[in-house]
C-alpha cells in the first residue's frame, strides 16, 4: 500500500519524531513526504511551503526502557 499525502510531524523529542516517521515509512508512506520539525515556527515555514494534509504532534518517549510504558505513551 503506498501514501502519498504529505505529512508534517512536530516534536521536540527527535527520538520519538523518529519512531513515528520510521513508522508511517514502514506503513508505505513516501520518506520525501514525511517530514519533521522540532517547533511551531519550524511548522510555519512547512506551512508556508505547502500544506500538509496530515499534521502529527507525538508526545515524547517516556525515559523508560519499559514497552509497557512506550505503548502507554503512544496510546496517549
Amino acid at each position: 500500500m503506498h501514501f502519498d499525502w504529505p505529512v508534517l510531524i512536530i516534536n521536540g523529542d527527535r527520538d520519538a519524531a523518529d519512531f513515528v516517521r520510521f513508522s508511517l515509512v514502514d506503513a508505505g508512506w513516501d520518506a520525501r513526504r514525511v517530514q519533521w520539525t522540532s517547533s511551531l515556527a519550524g511548522a510555519r515555514s512547512h506551512l508556508r511551503r505547502g500544506t500538509p494534509r496530515v499534521i502529527v504532534v507525538t508526545p515524547p518517549l517516556p525515559d523508560a526502557r519499559n514497552e509497557v510504558a512506550l505503548f502507554d505513551a503512544l496510546r496517549e
